[in-house]
Parts: C-alpha cells; structure tokens; sequence
C-alpha cells in the first residue's frame, strides 16, 4: 500500500459529497492497476460487458472490508491480506495496523493532508482521517457498500486532478463522469483489440522480458504507441516506444537497452 499524494472528498454542485479520490504517487504500485481489486469486490472488465460504470460497480463486498477506528483516525480499509491473530478483536487489529501503517502516519504531511491520508496498491486500500467532519463523509461512502451502492475505478484525468483510486457512491454520481467513463471504454475497447492484435505481450514473455506497466495509446498522428515501465531499471529505460521499439527490447537491442544515448521520446 502506498499514499496517494493529495486525497480529496468528492462533492457535487449540490454539496452532497458522492465519492472519494485516495490519489496517486510516482511509483509502481499506483500503476500495476488494481485487478486483485476488482476480483475480490466481483466486478467485470471485458470488451463483451457494457462499458462505462457497469464495469466497476461492485457486486461483492469481503469481509475484510472494514471501518476503522483508533483515537482520531476513522475510516474505510480493505487489508485482505492481514493475518490476524487472537489477542484482540479483529476491528481493533486492524484499526491498529491501518493507523500505523509507514504510508499513512502524519510525520512529515501539510496540515490538510494529516487530516485525511490514503494508500492503496492493486489488492489493498485505506482513506482515514482525524477531522470529525470528514468521518461523516467518509462513513456515508462505507454504508453505501451495505446496499451495493458503490463502484470502485482509477480515476481520470478529465474529471480528476491528481487521479488515483476512486471510491463513488454508485447513485450519485455525477453525469459527466459516467459519460466520460463510457466513452472511455468504448475507445479502449478498441485499443485493446489492437494491442492484442499486435502479439507483443506474447514475444515479451516469451523473451523474458518483464515489466510494472505496457500501456498503449494512439499518438497525434493515430499511430500505435506504448508507454513502457520495465523491470531491472538499472538495465532498461523507461518511455515510449513504438511496436518496433519492443520488438528490438525482445531480442536485446535497440532504444531500451540502456546505453550512452538518451532516450528520444515521441
């Protein structure tokens, strides 16, 4: 679980608050996406289900999915991973562990984000906060699991600053963002059909090489582009590259390899 860099209560034009954004940082773990994530609270992601919000609302709701409670700090974590043992109730545990956890103490944060902090990776996630007024907030988010009134997405950049894990009470939220969602599925639909038609994933494995990130976009003038997050950094570059660029990396050459040139970025 890592911060999210500035967290934010999500509020419509009427005052009612709808969501939370628990924001990103520049590290791997805010890119791996959270597909861990989607499984355990049952949502699908496929080209063959109906895009926008449909995708990301959330049809179980574990467990491990708890309020948290200890001193000042209040608020949502979901640590399917912890393992409990029998000296205190498990809520107290937890509450413990999530107050404590490195990403979310307040040593070294601005006075706003002391009062609300947030961590999450691809399979865990904690928002809290010592102000009393952001637990009635926060606590509204949490109920709504209880009627599976919820979806859980990354955010984006046309709705979002800083984007990062969204919690979104699924009633309220507002119609541009579930507009934006469906038109952005409906091009990454057909992104992923072309990423897939290209078969680099398959040569990458095959060819041992591994990475955090491969993501793929169109550039200005439509042409396939793919934005590379690799592994063993002390050997290969980070950026983007073109199919031709990957193809290269496959068989040691080429742009990624790290030499004494720098990257030209596109």
């Amino acid at each position: 679980m890592r911060r999210g860099s500035k967290p934010k209560i999500l509020f419509a034009k009427t005052g009612q608050v709808y969501g939370v954004n628990l924001s990103s940082d520049f590290c791997a773990e805010h890119e791996w996406g959270i597909p861990k994530i989607r499984q355990e609270f049952g949502m699908i992601d496929n080209i063959h289900a109906k895009p926008g919000i449909h995708r990301r609302t959330v049809l179980i709701v574990p467990n491990t999915l708890v309020w948290v409670k200890l001193g000042q700090d209040q608020g949502i974590a979901y640590r399917p991973w912890w393992h409990l043992d029998n000296k205190m109730p498990p809520i107290e545990q937890i509450s413990k562990r999530v107050a404590n956890h490195e990403e979310l103490k307040e040593y070294s944060w601005s006075k706003e984000t002391r009062r609300l902090r947030a961590a999450w990776s691809e399979d865990d996630f904690a928002i809290i906060s010592s102000d009393p007024e952001h637990h009635r907030y926060l606590r509204q988010i949490f109920d709504a699991f209880g009627s599976f009134d919820v979806a859980i997405f990354l955010g984006q950049r046309q709705f979002l600053e800083n984007p990062g894990l969204c919690i979104m009470i699924l009633s309220r939220i507002p119609q541009e963002i579930l507009d934006a969602l469906k038109e952005g599925d409906e091009e990454g639909d057909q992104l992923r059909i072309k990423f897939k038609a290209t078969g680099i994933e398959k040569l990458l494995r095959e060819k041992g090489k591994r990475y955090f990130s491969l993501r793929p976009r169109h550039d200005e003038n439509g042409k396939l582009i793919f934005w590379l997050n690799p592994m063993e950094q002390d050997k290969n570059n980070c950026g983007w590259f073109t199919i031709e660029d990957l193809e290269d990396w496959a068989e040691g050459k080429g742009k990624i390899p790290k030499s004494n040139v720098p990257v030209a970025s596109h």
